[in-house]
């Protein structure tokens, strides 16, 4: 006979915030779907100089993001996604704007041994531009406009979490980037405090760039041809170097749908814009085996039901109605439920035959699922 064990253990919900540092489980994948928007409010030149917008002046920049990550297995995923940005820049007497797609990725990730409340994970992704960015020796012309740097990048990243309390945690991130554009390569970073509750998560991050100071210009960036960036620093950069700290909120609705919204701004910067900036996102995952659908599963299916019909004062043994004429051996594995007659049917501790009779039996209780202690009555049921 088979019997089916329901009611299984309660948890919270822990998909309110999910780490980039923990892997999905086997067979699952996940989508994201933001759009940014950043708009210049002044530019710093490879020196330091800054240059602050008047109102006669603007440089905006409104990107649309879909991210898709596919866990092969439990440790390794496959990564793609893609960019389709839109420009505006310009000043009173003129502005230009362009609009495409900015570039599509692949890629892949690989979770490194999990420890308690760490995680760990490399990942590396190819980043391709379908588009070719022209140079001038003098000055670029005012009716065109470019995308990004073009180019086709490598990056590799070390990623991290750190779960500090029930509520608390860190993320971390540090990369390595080869642009494909003629400017130096960059290390990358991003480092997060984390506090998720059941509905709710709330992070504060500080990221961004750090020149190897590569650039063939670096002594000379008055000769580096120049680009049709418009009114911007950001690209055709020298050792572009900045740090920007932003705020971010994400709550759960409909049971797995995550929605997020991000405000941020940069702090310092050479080479580089300062500008404001606020993303709006939604996530979800589909699919896969949970460890905690696992952990139910292997307790679903029964050859023998028995009774508990005698507790040890300290609750360490048990005694069940069931012994060697209903197939009962030593060692086998005991699960011990709280039954009534409304339904209700909770696992509370799990036990080894210690020693079998003809009719009864003795299991010795090895683990406890919950803060109940073992009565007379209780069922007890063995694979």
């Amino acid at each position: 006979m088979t019997l089916l064990a329901t009611g299984p253990l309660a948890l919270a919900n822990s998909r309110i915030y999910q780490s980039d540092a923990t892997a999905l489980n086997k067979g699952a994948s996940k989508v994201k779907i933001e759009g940014s928007f950043s708009s210049t409010l002044s530019q710093v030149d490879s020196d330091g100089n800054e240059v602050v917008y008047n109102d006669d002046v603007s440089y905006n920049l409104l990107d649309g993001n879909i991210d898709y990550q596919y866990a092969i297995m439990s440790k390794f995923q496959l990564l793609a996604g893609l960019t389709g940005r839109y420009i505006s820049s310009g000043d009173t007497n003129e502005t230009q704007t362009t609009a495409g797609l900015e570039s599509f990725y692949v890629g892949a990730f690989y979770g490194l041994d999990k420890k308690h409340g760490k995680d760990f994970a490399l990942s590396a992704i190819y980043r391709f531009r379908p588009y070719t960015v022209d140079t001038y020796s003098g000055s670029a012309p005012s009716d065109e406009l470019i995308l990004g740097d073009g180019g086709n990048d490598i990056e590799v990243n070390f990623l991290a979490k750190f779960e500090s309390t029930k509520w608390t945690s860190y993320d971390f991130k540090i990369g390595y980037r080869i642009p494909g554009a003629p400017i130096s390569s960059e290390v990358t970073f991003d480092a997060r405090l984390v506090k998720h509750y059941v509905d709710w998560a709330f992070w504060f991050s500080a990221n961004g760039v750090y020149s190897l100071g590569g650039d063939e210009y670096t002594d000379t960036p008055n000769a580096k041809p120049v680009v049709a960036s418009g009114y911007t620093s950001r690209w055709n950069s020298i050792n572009r170097q900045f740090v920007n700290i932003d705020a971010s909120v994400q709550t759960i609705f409909g049971s797995k749908y995550l929605a997020y919204a991000t405000v941020g701004t940069k702090v310092l910067g050479t080479s580089a814009d300062k500008d404001f900036y606020t993303t709006l996102g939604l996530s979800w995952t589909t699919g896969g085996v949970t460890a905690q659908q696992k952990f139910e599963e292997s307790f679903k299916e029964y050859s023998v039901e028995a009774n508990v019909i005698k507790v040890s004062p300290r609750g360490v043994f048990i005694k069940i109605d069931h012994g060697s004429l209903d197939d009962i051996q030593a060692g086998n594995i005991v699960d011990i439920y709280k039954t009534d007659y409304f339904g209700g049917n909770i696992l509370v501790a799990q036990g080894k035959v210690y020693e079998v009779s003809s009719a009864s039996a003795i299991v010795k209780v090895v683990a406890r699922y919950r803060k109940v202690p073992i009565e007379k009555g209780f069922a007890a049921r063995i694979k």
